[in-house]
């Protein structure tokens, strides 16, 4: 095996787009990490307050939502429609199913 000359050694290349990009990266994290510094540093060091104890008799509210109320005349509630605008039958208004095939095929 021969040796290597120098002039067969190829030399280093030039810095391209991709060092570009990475010494971008590295100014955004340096700039993330300032800011995660002074973000933190903005919160105080002492603990806060302690919040008072409810002490009323009333249980607490539930924060759930109202069930619909029943049609004037009694009866069922009808179903309501899904969020994409069908009818509780399952076919658009214009008759063809969402997934394009008729029905039974």
């Amino acid at each position: 095996m021969a040796a290597r000359s120098r002039e067969t050694m190829s030399q280093p290349v030039a810095s391209d787009v991709y060092v570009g990009l990475l010494l971008i990266s590295l100014l955004a994290q340096i700039a993330g990490v300032v800011f995660f510094y002074l973000d933190y540093s903005s919160y105080p060091s002492t603990a806060p307050p302690k919040v008072p104890a409810i002490t009323s008799a009333s249980p607490p509210p539930t924060g759930g939502a109202m069930p619909p109320a029943a049609p004037p005349g009694g009866g069922a509630v009808p179903p309501a429609a899904p969020p994409g605008g069908m009818p509780p039958g399952g076919m658009p208004p214009g008759g063809m199913p969402p997934g394009g095939m008729p029905p039974g095929m």
